[in-house]
């Protein structure tokens, strides 16, 4: 959940309960592209002076690294890009398990199928999965355009489930439009997967 707008207090303690840390609290755990805030929140400076309102409107971010690779799944001839642990397909460059607020997982498979869409796969290693738990994904692509897809609304996953410890969030073809794939297209390089939390 979002930290409040700009005009209530906040606390130190809140920033922590957003985006985790060790006690004792100290606000230079929390610039940018450090080990909480990603790098995507800007308005986070990544160096410098950090004050208490650089945090108004700020939520949790999670990014995810995949060096892709491509094959063919020879019966069908379709295109897979990403990650893909069961089939040994591509590597995750920054681990794969990460900690959410509630839980902890672990990456499985992030990949494009062509024609088909957009799937996510993860396994929860502890605590809670929350299906709701999420509310944005930017996939940021070596020579592609950035896209975001959503939970709920434009561009929404199709399937955003878990299931015995087996988290599916699945988004169709016509959701992740400027992917960049053609029909028969290879492509080599690295795939950023954002996630903002609710």
């Amino acid at each position: 959940m979002a930290l409040q707008d700009a005009g209530t207090p906040i606390k130190i303690s809140e920033i922590q309960t957003e985006f985790g840390g060790l006690e004792p609290i100290r606000l230079s755990e929390y610039y940018r592209g450090g080990g909480y805030v990603d790098s995507s929140i800007t308005v986070i400076p990544g160096s410098g002076y950090l004050g208490m309102g650089n945090f108004y409107s700020t939520r949790l971010a999670k990014r995810i690294t995949v060096d892709d690779n491509t094959w063919f799944t020879g019966k069908v001839g379709r295109v897979n890009n990403g990650f893909n642990s069961y089939s040994s397909q591509g590597s995750i460059l920054n681990g794969g398990t990460i900690d959410f607020n509630s839980c902890n997982i672990t990456i499985t498979a992030m990949y494009w199928i062509e024609d088909i869409g957009w799937r996510f796969n993860a396994t929860l290693n502890s605590g809670t999965w929350a299906t709701d738990g999420w509310e944005t994904m930017t996939i940021s692509r070596t020579g592609q355009t950035t896209i975001t897809l959503t939970r709920t609304g434009t561009n929404a996953a199709d399937t955003n489930t878990e299931s015995s410890g087996t988290i599916s969030i699945f988004f169709p073809s016509t959701t992740p439009s400027g992917m960049g794939f053609g029909s028969g297209s290879s492509y080599g390089g690295t795939t950023d997967i954002t996630w903002v939390i609710e």
